[in-house]
């Protein structure tokens, strides 16, 4: 009994310590590799929030975060 009770416990609490993080993007990149430092790190069970620019540099609302006119890359993106 002892033991199920302690599992339990274990269930519980490891649910709580989930965190919710929110990111939002600040700079606009056409790279998408392994050598780019991640924008967060993560635990399993942690949820994330965030909204994307579109590849022209702009958010949901609209705005551009780039220089316009928006001249496409000759080689696209890497």
């Amino acid at each position: 009994m002892t033991y199920r009770y302690v599992l339990f416990v274990l269930m519980i609490t490891g649910g709580l310590s989930a965190e919710t993080h929110e990111i939002y993007p600040k700079v606009h990149s056409r790279v998408f590799s392994a050598q780019k430092e991640p924008a967060l790190r993560i635990h399993s069970g942690d949820t994330v929030v965030t909204r994307t620019w579109d590849s022209g540099g702009q958010d949901e609302k609209g705005i551009r975060h780039l220089q316009h006119p928006y001249v496409y890359p000759e080689t696209g993106n890497k």
